[in-house]
C-alpha cells in the first residue's frame, strides 16, 4: 500500500486502507509485547483516521473507522498486556471520543449492527477503565453497552457476533458487580455470559476466539466466587480456566498472554487449594505458575501488571519455598513506578511487600495512597467492598504485630 500511496497521494481509498493496516499492525505488535513500537503505530494511525473522519463528517465508513481506532488507542494505553490498569485519564478521553464517533456513524446509518457492536464495545472498554476508580459509574457504562445491543432487531441480536459481544459485556458487568460486593448479581451476570459463550463454542468449535473468551469467563467467575466465600466453586472455576488455557497454549505455544494468564490462574488456584487444606495440590499449582510469573517480571520490558503479579505471590507467606521478600519488594516498586502511583491494586501489593520486609510505615503509607484512589462513600452510604477491605488492611498494618518476614521452610 505504501508504494500505491506514494505514487498517488490523492488516492483516498488507498490512504484509508494503509492507515487501517498500520492500526492493525500496531495492535498485533502490542499483543506480542512490542508495546512501544505498537503503541506509536496505533496512536499515529488513530490520529490520521480521526482527521479523515473530521474532514468527511457525512462519511459513515470514516466515522465508524474513527470510533474503532480510538477504542484501539484506549486499549493500547490502558491494557496493552491484557490487564486493565488504573490512572489512564487519556485512555478514558479516547474511549469517550470513540463513543461519540460511533453515535455519529449511527446517525448516518441508524441500526447498523456492526456499528452498534462497536458502540457497545466502546462503552464496555470505558466501563472497564472506569471501574478502576469508580465502580458505580462503570455500572452505568456497562448498562449503556447492553442497552445499545438491546435496540437491535431480534434477528440481529441472535447473530453470533452480537451474542459474543453481549457475553463480553456481561462478563465485565459481573466482575464489577461482584467487586462491589453484589456477589449474587455479579455471579449471575457471569454465568449468563458463560452459558452464552458455551453455546457459541458448541455451534462453532473451530472458532479460535471462543476458547479465550471461555477461559476469561471461568477465570473471573473463580475470583468473584472467592470474594463471595465460595471456595469450592471458585477452585472449580479456576481449574476449568486452567484446562482451557493449557489447550490454547498447546495449540499456540508462543502466545505470551496465554502463558502469563495461565500462570496467574494457577497461582490463584494454589491459594484456594490451601484454603481447602489441599496442600499437595497447592504446591503443584504454585510450582507451575509462580516461576512463569517471575520469569516474565524479570524481563526488561515487563509491564506494571506483570511486575505486580510476580511481586504479589513472591511476598505471600503461604508459600515459604517461593517467598522472596527482597525481590518481591523490588518488583512491587518497579510496578508502582510504571503505574505512576495511580493503580490501587499495585499499591496494595507494594504495601504487602513492605510489610513482609518489616517496614510498617511504608506498608501503611502504600495503603493510604491506594485508598486515595478508591471512590469515597457518598453521604449516607456505606463504603464500597474494596474500600472496606483496604481500610481493614490499613488498620492491620498499623496495629498488628510486625511481620517476621518470609517464613523459614520446614519439612512437612
Amino acid at each position: 500500500l505504501e508504494p500505491v500511496v506514494q505514487r498517488n497521494p490523492q488516492d483516498e481509498r488507498a490512504r484509508r486502507a494503509l492507515v487501517r493496516a498500520r492500526l492493525m499492525l500496531g495492535m498485533s505488535l502490542i499483543f506480542y509485547r512490542q508495546w512501544d513500537k505498537g503503541g506509536k503505530l496505533v496512536e499515529s494511525a488513530a490520529g490520521d483516521l480521526v482527521k479523515m473522519a473530521d474532514a468527511s463528517p457525512q462519511d459513515f465508513a470514516m466515522q465508524r473507522a474513527a470510533s474503532d481506532a480510538l477504542e484501539s488507542l484506549g486499549v493500547a494505553k490502558s491494557q496493552p498486556d491484557g490487564y486493565t490498569s488504573g490512572g489512564h485519564e487519556d485512555a478514558t478521553i479516547d474511549l469517550k471520543k470513540s463513543i461519540d464517533y460511533a453515535n455519529a456513524a449511527l446517525r448516518l446509518k441508524p441500526g447498523d449492527p456492526e456499528t452498534v457492536s462497536q458502540l457497545a464495545t466502546s462503552y464496555n472498554r470505558l466501563a472497564l477503565q472506569t471501574q478502576t476508580h469508580d465502580r458505580p459509574a462503570a455500572a452505568t457504562y456497562f448498562s449503556q453497552a447492553i442497552s445499545a445491543l438491546d435496540k437491535l432487531p431480534t434477528e440481529e441480536k441472535q447473530s453470533a457476533p452480537i451474542r459474543s459481544r453481549r457475553a463480553q459485556v456481561l462478563l465485565g458487568m459481573g466482575w464489577n458487580l461482584g467487586s462491589m460486593g453484589k456477589f449474587d448479581e455479579g455471579i449471575a451476570a457471569i454465568n449468563e455470559a458463560r452459558a452464552m459463550m458455551e453455546q457459541l463454542a458448541a455451534e462453532d468449535p473451530q472458532n479460535r476466539i471462543y476458547p479465550q473468551a471461555r477461559a476469561s469467563i471461568y477465570r473471573n467467575l473463580g475470583v468473584i466466587e472467592d470474594y463471595a466465600g465460595r471456595t469450592e466453586a471458585a477452585l472449580t472455576a479456576c481449574k476449568t480456566a486452567i484446562s482451557i488455557y493449557e489447550q490454547m497454549l498447546a495449540a499456540n505455544g508462543n502466545n505470551p498472554y496465554f502463558r502469563t494468564t495461565l500462570a496467574d490462574v494457577e497461582a490463584n488456584a494454589a491459594l484456594l487449594s490451601l484454603k481447602l487444606g489441599h496442600h499437595a495440590e497447592a504446591k503443584k499449582l504454585i510450582s507451575a505458575g509462580l516461576p512463569v510469573l517471575k520469569q516474565t517480571a524479570m524481563q526488561k520490558d515487563a509491564s506494571s501488571s506483570e511486575l505486580n503479579l510476580a511481586a504479589r505471590f513472591l511476598t505471600k507467606e503461604e508459600f515459604p519455598e517461593f517467598c522472596d521478600a527482597r525481590l518481591g519488594l523490588e518488583l512491587a516498586q518497579r510496578a508502582n513506578k510504571a503505574a505512576e502511583g495511580k493503580d490501587y491494586v499495585v499499591l496494595e501489593t507494594l504495601g504487602q511487600a513492605y510489610w513482609i520486609n518489616r517496614d510498617r510505615d511504608d506498608a501503611a503509607h502504600s495503603i493510604e495512597q491506594a485508598l486515595s484512589l478508591i471512590e469515597a462513600p457518598t453521604p449516607g452510604n456505606p463504603p464500597s467492598r474494596v474500600r472496606r477491605v483496604y481500610e481493614t488492611t490499613l488498620k492491620d498494618y498499623k496495629t498488628d504485630k510486625l511481620s517476621s518476614g518470609c517464613p523459614a521452610m520446614t519439612k512437612r
